[in-house]
């Protein structure tokens, strides 16, 4: 009999090292977990201001636009000075809104990527915390 006792005490402390294990990687992923967060949140913040200013430099380029090409309040030599130059603004301003596009498009993607990782992490977190749940069980049924 006491051999027996010896080894359902020696099981339910291999169980409950298991717990504890479970216990550690569960923490240290919430701790990897909570920096993709707060990653994420700093992008979406990044992200939205370039939005921002992407849509407040849309609005100040149509008006550039709508300037340069009302050709009836351009006469003499304004119009003919700054015919040239409007458009190699226009066209400026175009390869400068491209880049933004790309940066914001940039963002998107990485924002979409840590909000994967984070997802996946929370499922490692809910497979251990059902492991554990598991554990647990097996060391009750031990002692019934």
């Amino acid at each position: 009999m006491a051999d027996i006792t010896q080894a359902l005490l020696q099981q339910k402390r291999a169980l409950e090292r298991s717990i504890s294990n479970l216990i550690s990687t569960i923490n240290r992923i919430n701790a990897e977990k909570a920096e993709l967060q707060a990653k994420r949140s700093r992008l979406i913040v990044a992200r939205n201001r370039i939005a921002s200013a992407k849509y407040s430099f849309r609005s100040h380029e149509n008006q550039v636009k709508r300037n340069i090409e009302d050709r009836r309040s351009w006469k003499g030599r304004t119009y003919n000075s700054f015919k040239g130059k409007g458009r190699n603004l226009i066209e400026a301003n175009q390869s400068y809104e491209r880049a933004v596009d790309r940066v914001h498009d940039a963002m998107n993607l990485e924002i979409s990527n840590l909000e994967r990782q984070i997802a996946h992490r929370t499922g490692l977190i809910s497979s251990a915390n059902a492991e554990i749940n598991h554990l647990r069980v097996r060391i009750l049924n031990l002692f019934n």
